[in-house]
């Protein structure tokens, strides 16, 4: 007797397209053939996974067409089948198939339009953080400032491309459709995703302080972070950089 376990390991197998798995002796018999009945389910779990992409990545979708945006996802799914049962996560490979597919192309920017997208939704689900306590900052000793690790808002997202991604991503969105041209070599962006409030913000901050979130957001120490922005801006201003991350609360706690 089949285990249960191996029934459904089957099913899922089916579900993924493998048409060598055997149901008829756990069919019921009469009625429309075993094969079909998997083939509803099929079709429906591959409805939902287009419809999920589709809500996550409108912009990659209008930049491919409807049409071919529906061939990548099937390809995508059959590579990269949902391990969750979270349909937000089922986006999360979608960057580097992309990667994978157009690299060396006039597409590869593709990917990087994928990865501000799963991004934006990202920071859009992220949990809440109240704002720096700027007064538990009097219990830190003045020689252990530098070993402190400024912690990012939980909804705090940093991504750079080697293309105009912002424009790319805003000249594409049905909200602020601009069909104007764009210069794919015009320059790259810095970008950091932020949800002070209940909408994420999407800013192009300068290569310094990207360099300084990023070390911040690997864990490094705030001396270690001022320093590595500062090869970047030798004029960084430390407190006027610490000002502006803590005031749009995209710094929001520490540890010693």
């Amino acid at each position: 007797m089949t285990s249960l376990r191996d029934v459904q390991r089957n099913f899922a197998r089916a579900l993924a397209g493998d048409t060598g798995v055997v149901f008829e002796e756990l069919v019921a018999r009469g009625g429309i053939p075993s094969t079909e009945r998997v083939q509803i389910h099929r079709n429906n779990i591959r409805a939902t996974f287009l419809g999920a992409m589709q809500l996550a990545h409108p912009v990659v979708e209008r930049l491919v067409g409807c049409d071919y945006f529906r061939q990548l996802i099937i390809d995508f799914q059959c590579r990269y089948p949902s391990r969750s049962g979270d349909l937000q996560n089922i986006g999360r490979e979608f960057a580097p198939y992309l990667a994978s597919r157009f690299d060396g192309t006039r597409f590869a920017y593709l990917k990087d339009v994928a990865a501000l997208e799963t991004a934006y939704q990202d920071a859009l689900v992220a949990a809440d953080h109240a704002p720096f306590d700027v007064s538990r900052l009097a219990v830190v000793s003045d020689s252990d400032y530098a070993g402190l690790c400024l912690l990012l808002h939980p909804a705090a997202r940093l991504l750079d491309s080697r293309y105009p991604l912002i424009r790319i991503w805003r000249a594409n969105r049905a909200e602020t459709l601009d069909p104007s041209p764009i210069d794919l070599d015009a320059g790259g962006d810095h970008i950091l995703l932020t949800r002070p409030g209940l909408a994420v913000q999407i800013n192009r901050i300068e290569p310094a302080d990207f360099v300084f979130l990023d070390e911040l957001a690997v864990g490094a120490t705030l001396e270690r972070a001022l320093e590595a922005a500062s090869r970047i801006d030798a004029h960084l201003d430390p407190r006027a950089v610490l000002a502006r991350y803590v005031t749009e609360q995209v710094i929001v706690d520490f540890r010693v």
